[in-house]
């Protein structure tokens, strides 16, 4: 009677597996954010599931692989930054002693369909934290986040000032000269 029991239950659960929807496409595709810490990624697929209607942006969005590739073997300043990722940003952007995150999200339904978001995360972080700044990038493509050497952060196009985000209190403002 066990052995039955033992069969039927295995036949169940291949049945269920076999069933089961392909897994939806990762909010953060692996190796991607190879920059955020545990937490910080933690925070941000927690904001991005709940919203559901936004992804990282990757290097496809992005169609500045040349760009990544310079960046990566030779740097901005004259450095190489072998991981450089362009839409994840990490460091303390508010100057508050603790590591913030910035992200460039891609919106993926709605009324900015195609469009795209930077957030910052003020750290520390948690799964239950929110964006302290949240602004509309458009386009998306050829865009970057840029961390100048003092910590600022930009957003902006490839081989363009762009805009600088700057703290202001618990959230930033763009400075866009």
């Amino acid at each position: 009677m066990r052995a039955r029991l033992r069969t039927l239950c295995a036949a169940l659960a291949l049945l269920t597996v076999a069933a089961a929807p392909p897994p939806a496409e990762p909010l953060i595709p692996p190796g991607e954010a190879r920059a955020l810490a545990p937490d910080q990624r933690a925070a941000l697929i927690a904001w991005m599931t709940q919203r559901g209607n936004v992804r990282l942006a990757s290097l496809e969005d992005c169609g500045c692989e040349d760009d990544v590739e310079t960046i990566r073997t030779y740097g901005m300043w004259t450095k190489a930054i072998p991981g450089y990722e362009p839409y994840v940003a990490v460091g303390d952007f508010n100057h508050d002693g603790k590591t913030d995150f910035a992200a460039v999200l891609f919106v993926t339904a709605g009324e900015d369909q195609y469009g795209g978001q930077v957030v910052i995360f003020n750290g520390p972080v948690s799964r239950q934290s929110r964006p302290a700044f949240i602004a509309t990038v458009e386009p998306v493509s050829h865009q970057a986040l840029v961390q100048w050497p003092a910590n600022e952060l930009a957003i902006r196009p490839f081989e363009s000032e762009g805009c600088k985000l700057r703290p202001t209190g618990n959230t930033y403002t763009e400075d866009c000269k």
